[in-house]
């Protein structure tokens, strides 16, 4: 995008409230909707959306949705 990481994070939070980490999490557990709802177990839904860790993304997932992955369903 030819800016810096902090100019992106600023421009990020006073247009869209949100930074660009929150944003890209935001869209990664929108995925992660989208593949339990298609059948996919909750650790291949991690790996499949970027996380490294099935625990963490259960941990994120919850905090966002505010019910576990394995209950999103």
């Amino acid at each position: 995008m030819s800016i810096s990481r902090s100019l992106l994070h600023t421009k990020m939070k006073s247009l869209m409230n949100i930074s660009a980490g929150d944003y890209i999490r935001q869209k990664r557990i929108e995925m992660a909707c989208g593949m339990l709802a298609e059948g996919h177990n909750v650790s291949e839904t991690a790996y499949g959306c970027g996380f490294s860790d099935p625990s963490y993304f259960s941990k994120v997932f919850k905090k966002v949705k505010g019910v576990a992955p394995s209950e999103y369903v």
